[in-house]
């Protein structure tokens, strides 16, 4: 297991920097956006790999993805909602993951 890396302090500053330009109720409102439209998908039935493609953000809560992508945001809710469970679950269901049989 590797150690954690630390971010560069220039890294952080920009960041805030960043976010403060953006509104923060802007930015409030793509986070709100990307997780009730990944619970609707998840609601929907639609897999992992589905929701990661589909969901993203409509023009005017567009963000730049310099701190993280939208797909990997829906892994992450979708994650935090329904644990790794799903994952497996998902890749079963399509055929990925051979499913355990007694011999």
């Amino acid at each position: 297991m590797s150690e954690p890396r630390y971010r560069d302090a220039r890294t952080v500053a920009a960041a805030v920097e960043r976010v403060s330009e953006l509104e923060p109720e802007r930015l409030l409102g793509a986070i709100r956006h990307v997780h009730d439209a990944t619970v609707r998908g998840m609601n929907a039935g639609a897999d992992v790999h589905t929701s990661m493609r589909e969901v993203t953000l409509p023009p005017e809560l567009e963000v730049g993805e310099g701190y993280g992508k939208v797909s990997r945001s829906v892994r992450a809710i979708r994650e935090h909602h329904a644990g790794r469970f799903h994952f497996w679950l998902d890749a079963w269901r399509r055929g990925r993951i051979e499913a355990l049989e007694s011999p």
